[in-house]
């Protein structure tokens, strides 16, 4: 992740303009890589969105509506495909990315706001659960550096399965680069703002599982929806409603968050001409893109229900190591080529990229 912000924060600062690393390519290569890695970014974008609507109907399955079918593959089912769309799930699926894209129509602004209202709402079960785990006598902090070899991946199809799950979830601060052109002082904001917004992800990723860890014995056993088992466990009904609650508030601004990026790539690509300049168009009110954040919303609705997650999570990954790729061979051109351009403070050394 470091890196990633490192890099979007050089970009961001450097070429301030909407459309964030398709720009960034453009500029260091021209139209036709710049082309294929839009495309590749638009593909990977789209199964990036798509997998949020399917956590949420998964977590509302473990919690509170049995009905619906979790998104993940059983047995005897496809490994891509959905087996025959379940309606409660798929209805909910599609009212999520509708209200997404309509929240991204009114502006960046709103985004911004609501998802800083969001992660308050978020952060505020973790606290509590982190609390309630490490106030239990049978905490066992030693078990953070247990060595057993039997913890770690035993196949191939396991490591494979690990790493791309390891890196989605260090995935994404490129995306800021998306709004730029709508960002305030990007040489002072996306330092602050990426930072900041890496040291809060760590910390929430990392607490309260270690805390839970500690206190709750084997984690080997755990599943989907297992924060909200966790915080029954250790906090009573209240505090796994809270978590469950969190979970889908969690899930609600990203999808905004990604959309609002997203689009954007879209809107990029339209004002390059490598995609029909009709989706450039903006809304006359808002001035977003909103043929773009339309066309998006469409994708990721028909990508949500007809492909599992484990399809979506692939394939996301493959194509944004692509895009990363990319960033990277930018980055060495531009520092040549573009060495009058504005810089961060912080930038990327070449020899760790």
């Amino acid at each position: 992740s470091a890196p990633m912000v490192c890099s979007t924060t050089e970009f961001s600062t450097a070429l301030p303009q909407a459309g964030g690393y398709i720009i960034w390519v453009n500029t260091a290569f021209g139209p036709l890589l710049s082309m294929l890695n839009g495309l590749a970014n638009c593909l990977c974008n789209v199964c990036d969105c798509s997998l949020y609507p399917l956590l949420l109907t998964d977590y509302l399955h473990h919690a509170l509506l049995p009905l619906l079918i979790p998104s993940s593959a059983q047995a005897g089912q496809s490994e891509w495909m959905r087996p025959v769309p379940d309606l409660p799930g798929t209805v909910l699926r599609l009212v999520f990315v509708g209200i997404a894209a309509c929240v991204n129509v009114m502006g960046v602004n709103v985004v911004g706001h609501a998802a800083g209202a969001l992660m308050l709402a978020v952060t505020l079960p973790f606290a509590a659960l982190v609390c309630a785990a490490y106030g239990r006598p049978n905490a066992d902090p030693s078990v953070w550096v247990d060595t057993n070899p039997a913890l770690w991946p035993q196949s191939r199809d396991q490591w494979f399965s690990f790493l791309t799950l390891v890196l989605w979830n260090c995935s994404g601060y490129d995306s800021a680069g998306m709004v730029a052109a709508e960002v305030s002082s990007p040489r002072k904001s996306y330092p602050r703002a990426l930072w900041g917004a890496l040291a809060l992800t760590t910390l929430l990723y990392v607490l309260p599982l270690a805390a839970c860890v500690a206190t709750t014995g084997d984690w080997r056993q755990w599943r989907g929806g297992q924060f909200t088992a966790l915080g029954s466990q250790l906090g009573g009904p209240l505090l796994a409603s809270a978590l469950t609650a969190a979970s889908v508030v969690s899930m609600s601004g990203v999808l905004c968050t990604l959309m609002c990026t997203t689009s954007r790539a879209i809107y990029a690509m339209a004002k390059l001409r490598m995609l029909p300049p009709s989706l450039a168009r903006l809304h006359p009110r808002f001035g977003t893109p909103w043929a773009a954040i339309s066309l998006n919303a469409t994708l990721v609705s028909i990508a949500t229900t007809l492909l599992q997650f484990e399809a979506l999570l692939q394939l996301s990954m493959l194509f944004y190591a692509v895009n990363v790729l990319m960033q990277c061979g930018s980055i060495v051109r531009l520092r040549i080529s573009h060495g009058h351009l504005p810089r961060a403070d912080v930038r990327l050394p070449v020899l760790l990229m």
